[in-house]
């Protein structure tokens, strides 16, 4: 735990009351881990193909599955689609694909480095339920998200590309360190993240002949949990009984009522909450 003066010296360009460093946390840049897990997949015979979606499945002792140019069988299959679309249709209402966007500026100048104080490469975000988050990145830019989730009455949509959501990004960041007033975006991009209704993802195997298995909700920590998570499913498919196998999240119940509209006034009203509560914590009651 940090003090204002402590926090000033890792960070100066915020003045806080206090803060959290963890020493022991790190970044990692997601793209080229997900290059590298392909990489080492492919190097023990996984065969990846890409851009061709699943757009059916047909349950079954040995399942088929069809995309626009194939149909393929399989005694087992795994769904991980997380927020994207299930051909199935199982998680629906139940993992809610909340969008998140990200901006990345111009390399900083060194005045602009030296207004932040900086020290080291650490991440960097508030303690709100809906929080920003900000780090350089390798070549000295910074990138900024701005933890307002937003979710749309029509999940079947693409809403990855919003530029308005991109203007309030700016914004937000100018507030925080008017410094970088004028400062060029560079990169602009937005993605779902797969969110339910307590926070916890799930685990476990479904279908009527039990060979679908799944796993999805990760709350925005993905990156991380899904890593454990295919641990939980190589070992739940292998017949295998571990720690991970008899864990709580295995073939957990995900809340979720079947009607678009429900679910897009469920979903707002509790982000509402959570920015009330945030609202709460900034005036200090």
């Amino acid at each position: 735990m940090l003090d204002g003066e402590e926090a000033g010296r890792h960070f100066g360009a915020l003045k806080v009351s206090a803060a959290l460093h963890n020493t022991e946390e790190g970044m990692l840049n997601p793209v080229k881990f997900v290059r590298g897990m392909k990489q080492v997949a492919e190097s023990i015979g996984v065969e990846v193909y890409e851009n061709s979606r699943c757009i059916h499945i047909e349950q079954a002792p040995i399942i088929s599955l069809y995309t626009s140019l194939a149909h393929l069988r399989a005694r087992d299959i795994v769904l991980a689609t997380n927020a994207y679309p299930d051909p199935l249709g199982l998680f629906r209402h139940k993992i809610m694909p909340f969008y998140l966007y990200n901006i990345v500026t111009e390399p900083l100048s060194q005045y602009q480095l030296d207004e932040f104080g900086w020290q080291g490469r650490i991440g960097l975000f508030n303690a709100e339920n809906l929080a920003w988050m900000t780090h350089l990145t390798a070549d000295g830019r910074l990138l900024f998200i701005n933890g307002n989730a937003l979710y749309y009455h029509d999940i079947d949509r693409d809403y990855s590309n919003h530029p308005g959501e991109y203007r309030s990004h700016y914004k937000k960041m100018i507030k925080l360190f008017p410094f970088l007033k004028g400062i060029k975006i560079t990169h602009e991009w937005g993605g779902r993240l797969g969110i339910t209704f307590d926070g916890l993802p799930s685990i476990g195997r479904r279908g009527k002949h039990g060979n679908i298995y799944y796993s999805g909700g990760y709350y925005g920590h993905g990156l991380a949990f899904s890593q454990l998570a295919g641990k939980m499913l190589a070992e739940l498919m292998a017949g295998e009984k571990t720690e991970l196998t008899d864990h709580f999240l295995i073939n957990r119940s995900l809340f979720g009522v079947p009607s678009a509209s429900i679910t897009y006034l469920g979903a707002n009203s509790y982000k509402w909450f959570m920015k009330m509560s945030d609202w709460r914590l900034r005036i200090g009651k």
